[in-house]
């Protein structure tokens, strides 16, 4: 239904139903644009959809030299490339396909996004506004090699950097890290909070966010989210 509602406003096709692929597709003589729409009841964990670095990824992204400081460069160096190829490889996997998500609060404020992901974070991250965090911990997806060597994943986290307004021990403007985008289980997810998108949304290119009050009256408000049934009342079968 989130998706025919979108779909009659924008004038677009329906042409999926949800996951990694696009639900519509906006189409004019000399152009199209492919969307995925998202609809959820808090921010924090939106589905962005599968992604994953492939083999070839360094030799797609890097130039020749390039390749050659990955595999002989100093530790920094390797470490920048790396990250760069990380934001690339993101970027290209969603460089035909946009989002439209739509997060409802409890307050009955539907927070609309519009999100271009493959320029909006290549943009940022170039910028200095994105940071990539690389990080391997217990909980890491890992496979079995040919001699039976498990190889544990590299969990991603990218981080919006984002000035304090304060100053640290060196006098420079303090600035802090927020979570915006993490892979979890092959999946990537939109982990920022409301007020971190909010901040993003003017900063960065290709982000559009509006807000739209619930109206109606409160108590009419309260009356509706009762009567939709949430997971474990389904399961247990309590409503």
């Amino acid at each position: 239904m989130h998706r025919k509602f979108i779909a009659s406003i924008t004038g677009s096709v329906q042409v999926g139903t949800g996951g990694n692929n696009e639900d519509l597709i906006f189409n004019e003589r000399d152009y199209s644009v492919k969307m995925s729409t998202r609809y959820n009841d808090k921010w924090g964990k939106v589905d962005l959809g599968r992604w994953s670095l492939k083999e070839d990824d360094a030799n797609r992204y890097l130039t020749e030299p390039e390749q050659r400081r990955l595999e002989e460069g100093s530790p920094e160096e390797k470490e920048v490339l790396r990250k760069r190829i990380i934001i690339e490889s993101i970027a290209e996997t969603f460089k035909k396909r946009g989002f439209v998500i739509n997060v409802v609060g409890e307050d009955g404020t539907v927070y609309t996004l519009g999100w271009d992901l493959s320029g909006s974070i290549k943009g940022a991250y170039g910028d200095g506004k994105l940071v990539v965090k690389t990080i391997q911990s217990e909980n890491s997806e890992a496979m079995i090699d040919d001699k039976g060597t498990i190889v544990p994943y590299i969990d991603v986290k990218i981080k919006y950097v984002k000035e304090t307004g304060g100053l640290d021990a060196e006098g420079k403007p303090e600035k802090e890290e927020l979570d915006f985008i993490e892979k979890i289980d092959g999946m990537l997810f939109l982990t920022a909070q409301f007020l971190t998108v909010k901040d993003a949304s003017t900063s960065f290119p290709g982000i559009v966010l509006k807000e739209t009050p619930y109206n109606g009256n409160p108590s009419d408000l309260k009356v509706i989210m009762r009567c939709v049934p949430n997971a474990p009342e389904l399961l247990l079968r309590l409503c």
